[in-house]
């Protein structure tokens, strides 16, 4: 595992400039809720969730009839939104509130933040309320993306001293720390990698699909796996709060002037 502050001493003061100018768009948030759910009544448990969240995910609750011996982290039941923007998953072990843009990134994150916990909210009263469950570790990850002409020549001349690595098809940095933030023991590990993003223009069918090079940032943050909690709903809506709170603090420590 590289680490980020040793490389960041390398840094070219231009290409840094250059990075931190780019625009980040969101791709895609997730919010997990690790919890032993009950899904003896699969119908039940769709309807109770889906009851709470349908004016947003619109979509039909979509219900695998996997038996018990199946993976129990597999989904079991499925609502998405019509525009298929969040879907919600639930698993025999955990519940998931998911954001992701299908075509290029185009929004911010503080577009879609008041949207995105309002569902949370709902989602988190039905897991505490209804299904009473007892949830035991939470964690979130957010994926960040801008596209400059050449990712790699850009995290190379920016991260990297010069000559270290040769001709590379792909490039990540890694950091994980385990920190105290807020009074709550965390994981939080961030990456910054060059990948591809498939999407179509406006005028073009689904199946015309063209590559964008792009630069991500994934941020992922998280209650350790062997600290068992208890999590009530205000301790878990204070800790997606203040997620969301300080992205872009975090976004900043990395990369300084992006908003």
């Amino acid at each position: 595992m590289l680490d980020f502050y040793l490389l960041k001493a390398y840094a070219n003061d231009n290409s840094k400039q250059r990075i931190s100018r780019m625009d980040f768009f969101l791709n895609r948030a997730s919010s997990l809720i690790f919890a032993s759910i009950d899904l003896t009544d699969r119908l039940e448990v769709a309807n109770s969730l889906n009851k709470k969240i349908k004016d947003t995910l619109d979509g039909e609750p979509v219900i695998f009839p996997f038996s018990n011996d199946a993976p129990p982290d597999i989904p079991r039941i499925i609502i998405e939104s019509k525009d298929r923007r969040y879907h919600c998953d639930v698993s025999m072990t955990q519940i998931s509130l998911n954001y992701e843009e299908e075509g290029v990134p185009h929004k911010q994150i503080k577009e879609i933040k008041d949207e995105y916990l309002n569902i949370l909210t709902k989602v988190i009263s039905v897991v505490k309320e209804i299904w009473k469950c007892r949830v035991t570790r939470i964690g979130f990850v957010i994926e960040l993306m801008a596209f400059p002409n050449d990712p790699i020549d850009l995290v190379k001349s920016t991260f990297i001293r010069d000559n270290a690595i040769g001709n590379s098809k792909e490039l990540q940095l890694s950091i994980m720390n385990r920190l105290t933030w807020e009074g709550l023991e965390i994981n939080k590990g961030y990456r910054i990698l060059t990948t591809e993003k498939m999407h179509h223009g406006k005028e073009e069918p689904e199946e015309v699909q063209k590559i964008k090079k792009a630069l991500a940032i994934l941020i992922d943050i998280n209650t350790p796996s062997e600290k068992v909690q208890d999590f009530s709903t205000e301790s878990m809506l204070s800790f997606f709060n203040q997620v969301f709170e300080y992205l872009p603090e975090d976004i900043k420590l990395l990369l300084p002037t992006v908003k």
